[in-house]
C-alpha cells in the first residue's frame, strides 16, 4: 500500500528487504519472503563431511535456486563444499505472489579454532588450515594458553598485521621449543599491546623474543596499559619507543623473571619505563639500553613502586640516571649489580646546551630508595655523583660503591635538601674518582650518615664506628677485572655490625656472615683461609755457586702444597732487607760482597683467598767466602789445583784464571797462595748463629 519512490532505504527495521512484494509496505516492518526465511549456516567449521547452506522457513510452493557464478547461471541442487575456502553463494527464493527474494554472501568453510601456533605467517584466514599467532590469540579463552607446535623452536614470526593485542587473561608459551620463539615487528610498529589479565590470572609471555618493535608512541616492544603482566624467560631487544623502548608499564601490576633487556631505545627508560603501578624484577639483566635523550638507560621508574632482586643493570647510558632513574617513586634494589653504566652530558638540538651528567648508575630525584648487599661499580657521570647522584632519601645496607667516576662526588653525591638524608650501614665506598673534588661522597645538602662503613669521606653527619680509607691498602681481590670480592685481611672483613644485617645471603648468594661477624660491603668471606705451612731452608744444599765461587749463592727451600709462589728475602748488613718473589723452591743470589754474612728467610705466598701466607721461616746465615775455587763447600784440594794451573799467569794470559787472584792485583802468583794456605781447608757454607 505504500509509494516505491518513497522507500529510500534498501531495509527495514529488521534488517529484511524493503520491497519484497512489488509494492513497498507501510510502517517499520516490510512482510515478504526474506522475513519469514533465512540461509543459516554461512560459516561452518570444517570437520571432514559435505557441507551444503541450508534455508529455514520456506513454505510449500516456495523454490529455492543457488548461483556461485555471480548469477549468470541458477541451479534448483544445492551446491556441496568438501574443502575449506571462501566461496560466494548467491540464493534465490520464489514464491507465488511475491517478487523473487535474493541473498547474497560468502559461504565458508572454516579451520576448527585452535589455540596451538602451526605456521609463522601473520595473517587471519579462518580458512587456510593454518594457526597462526594471531589468530590463536583471538581463538584461546580466557585463561587459556598459546602454544606452538615443535618445529616452530627457534623460529621467527614477523609481524606484518600491526601490534599483537591482548585484552584476556591468556599465556603464550614457548618454553617447549628449544630456542624459544621470536616475535619480530621488524620495524613496522609495536609487537604486544597488553591490556589484560588478573591478579588470579596474569598476562602471560615465556620463553619469547620480543625484538624490532617501533613506535613513536610509548612502549616499542610492549605496551601494558592497566595490566596485570608476568615475563617469564624472555629477551626484549633492539625494541623502539617514545618512553619505554622494551616495556611501558602504565599503571597495573607487572613481574619479570629471567628476562633481558638488551639494546632497546627510549627518549627516556631505555629498557624500561614504569609509570605509576607496581613491578617486580627478578633474576634478569638490563644490558645496553639507551635513553636518547633524557632519564634511565636501563630503567626509569617514575612513580612507581619497583623491586629489583639478584639483577644486574649494566652498560646502559642515558643523560641523566644511565643506569636507573627514580622521579618520586620507590626503588628497592637487594643482591643487584649496577655496574659500567654512563651518564653523560649531551648537547641539546634546540638551543645548543649542554646537559645531564648526573647519576651513572643511579639517579634519585625526590624518590625513596632501599639497597641491600649491591655493587656500585665502575659507574660514570660528567657532572655529580658517579655511583649515585640523589636527591632524596636512600638507606643503603651491605653495599659496595667503588671504582665509579665523576667530576664531583665519584661515588656518591648527596643533595637531598632540608630534611632529606642518606644512610649507609655496613658498606664500603672507597676506590672511586673525582676530577675535581670528593673521590668517594660529596654532600651538598641533607643528611650523610654512616654506620660501620669505610670510605676516605670523613666529614658525615652522624656517624658510628667508620672507617677511613688508605687507598695504599687493596681491598678487592681484582677491582681491574671488576671483581669487588674482599680481600683477606682488610678492615672490611668482620669489620660491620651484625645488627643492620638484612638478608641471609650475600650478593653472590654465600651466607652473609661468616666468623661470628659480618663483613663490610655486598661481598662476604666465606671461610677463615688455611695458613699455610713454613718453607723449610735447605741449608748448604748445593753448597755455593761454581761461578769462579765469588758472590753468589743458591738458596734451596722445601715445596709448600697450596703456595701460590714463595718470597726470599736476605740481608748482608741485617738493617735492609731485599725481598724477590719466586716462583721456585730455590733462588741464586748474585752480587754479594766477599767477606759478609748473609742472613735470609723464606715463606710460602697464599692466594688472599683459599690460603694465607706462612709465616716465615727461622732466619738462616752464610758466609761468603772467596776460597772455595770449585764450589764443593770448602777451600781444599781441587782448589789447590785451580791455583796450580794458574800459576804465574797473568790476566790475558794463556793459563790466567781469575777465580785464583785472591788478592786482586792481576797475577797469580805467592800473595794468593798465602791467602788460600790461610783459609786450608776451612767451610766456605760455615753457618753464624741465627739472628
Amino acid at each position: 500500500m505504500g509509494n516505491n519512490a518513497l522507500a529510500v532505504t534498501e531495509r527495514d527495521l529488521a534488517g529484511a528487504a524493503r520491497i519484497q512484494h512489488r509494492v513497498t509496505d507501510l510502517g517499520a516492518f516490510e512482510s515478504g519472503i526474506g522475513t519469514t526465511t533465512h540461509i543459516s549456516g554461512w560459516q561452518v567449521i570444517f570437520d571432514g563431511e559435505e557441507h551444503q547452506p541450508e534455508i529455514d522457513g520456506l513454505e510449500e510452493g516456495d523454490s529455492v535456486e543457488f548461483s556461485s557464478d555471480g548469477g549468470a547461471s541458477w541451479n534448483a541442487i544445492p551446491p556441496i563444499f568438501t574443502e575449506m575456502g571462501t566461496y560466494p553463494l548467491k540464493v534465490r527464493i520464489s514464491r507465488p505472489g511475491y517478487e523473487p527474494y535474493t541473498e547474497s554472501g560468502e559461504y565458508q568453510v572454516q579451520e576448527i579454532p585452535s589455540s596451538i601456533v602451526t605456521s609463522l605467517d601473520d595473517l587471519v584466514d579462518p580458512t587456510d588450515g593454518k594457526i597462526t599467532l594471531r589468530e590463536a590469540i583471538s581463538y584461546t579463552p580466557s585463561g587459556g594458553a598459546v602454544l606452538f607446535v615443535k618445529a616452530l623452536a627457534g623460529k621467527t614470526v614477523t609481524l606484518s598485521d600491526g601490534e599483537l593485542k591482548i585484552t584476556e587473561s591468556i599465556e603464550i608459551d614457548a618454553s617447549d621449543l628449544q630456542g624459544g620463539l621470536t616475535i619480530d615487528a621488524a620495524g613496522s610498529g609495536r609487537v604486544f599491546l597488553i591490556t589484560g589479565g588478573s591478579a588470579a590470572k596474569p598476562v602471560e609471555l615465556t620463553s619469547l623474543v620480543i625484538s624490532g618493535g617501533m613506535t613513536a608512541e610509548d612502549g616499542g616492544g610492549i605496551l601494558a596499559r592497566g595490566a596485570v603482566l608476568k615475563l617469564t624467560g624472555c629477551t626484549v631487544t633492539a625494541n623502539t619507543g617514545r618512553y619505554g623502548g622494551g616495556l611501558y608499564a602504565d599503571g597495573g601490576t607487572v613481574t619479570v623473571k629471567d628476562t633481558l633487556f638488551e639494546k632497546n631505545t627510549a627518549l627516556a627508560g631505555g629498557g624500561l619505563q614504569l609509570q605509576g603501578g607496581v613491578m617486580t624484577v627478578d633474576s634478569s639483566r638490563f644490558l645496553s639500553n639507551n635513553a636518547l635523550s633524557y632519564y634511565g638507560g636501563g630503567i626509569e621508574n617514575a612513580s612507581g613502586n619497583l623491586t629489583i632482586n639478584n639483577s644486574v643493570i649494566s652498560k646502559n647510558s642515558a643523560a641523566t640516571g644511565g643506569g636507573i632513574d627514580v622521579d618520586r617513586g620507590v626503588l628497592t634494589l637487594n643482591a643487584c649489580v649496577i655496574s659500567e653504566n654512563s651518564a653523560l652530558r649531551r648537547l641539546s638540538p634546540e638551543d645548543h646546551s649542554y646537559y645531564g651528567g648526573y647519576g651513572g648508575g643511579i639517579y634519585n630525584y625526590h624518590g625513596e630508595i632501599f639497597l641491600s648487599n649491591c655493587a656500585l661499580t665502575d659507574n660514570e657521570a660528567s657532572n655529580w655523583g658517579g655511583g649515585v647522584e640523589t636527591y632524596g632519601n636512600m638507606n643503603l645496607v651491605g653495599c659496595t660503591l667503588a671504582g665509579n667516576r665523576a667530576d664531583y662526588g665519584g661515588g656518591l653525591d648527596v643533595d637531598a635538601g632540608s630534611g632529606g638524608k642518606v644512610n649507609l650501614y655496613n658498606s664500603i665506598v672507597a676506590g672511586n674518582a673525582a676530577n675535581a673534588e670528593s673521590d668517594d661522597v660529596s654532600l651538598s645538602s641533607g643528611a650523610a650518615n654512616a654506620y660501620y662503613t669505610l670510605s676516605s669521606f670523613e666529614e658525615w653527619t652522624e656517624s658510628e664506628s667508620v672507617y677511613s680509607y688508605d687507598g695504599l691498602i687493596a681491598l678487592f681481590t681484582d677491582p681491574e677485572k671488576g671483581k669487588y670480592t674482599l680481600r683477606k685481611g682488610t678492615r672490611c672483613v668482620n669489620g660491620g655490625s651484625n645488627s643492620y644485617v638484612t638478608s641471609p645471603s650475600d650478593l653472590a648468594g654465600n651466607t652473609r656472615i661468616v666468623g661470628g661477624r659480618v663483613d663490610l660491603g655486598a661481598y662476604e668471606i666465606q671461610s677463615s683461609p688455611a695458613v699455610l705451612d713454613t718453607p723449610v731452608i735447605l741449608t748448604g744444599s748445593e753448597g755455593l755457586s761454581a761461578a769462579y765461587g765469588l758472590g753468589r749463592q743458591r738458596i734451596v727451600w722445601t715445596s709448600v702444597g697450596g703456595a701460590a709462589g714463595y718470597e726470599l728475602s736476605y740481608t748482608e748488613d741485617g738493617i735492609w732487607w731485599t725481598s724477590i718473589a719466586v716462583e721456585e723452591t730455590s733462588h741464586v743470589v748474585s752480587g754479594l760482597k766477599n767477606g759478609t754474612l748473609i742472613q735470609y728467610k723464606v715463606r710460602a705466598l697464599g692466594d688472599g683467598q683459599t690460603n694465607e701466607t706462612s709465616p716465615w721461616s727461622a732466619v738462616k746465615s752464610f758466609y761468603v767466602s772467596p776460597f772455595d775455587l770449585d764450589g764443593d763447600g770448602s777451600a781444599g784440594a781441587g782448589d789447590y789445583e785451580a791455583i796450580a794451573k794458574a800459576w804465574m799467569s797473568a790476566d790475558g794470559g794463556d793459563n790466567w784464571d781469575p777465580r785464583c787472584d785472591l788478592d786482586g792485583d792481576g797475577f797469580v802468583g805467592p800473595g794468593d797462595f798465602a791467602l788460600f794456605n790461610i783459609n786450608w781447608l776451612k767451610d766456605s757454607d760455615f753457618v753464624y748463629p741465627v739472628v
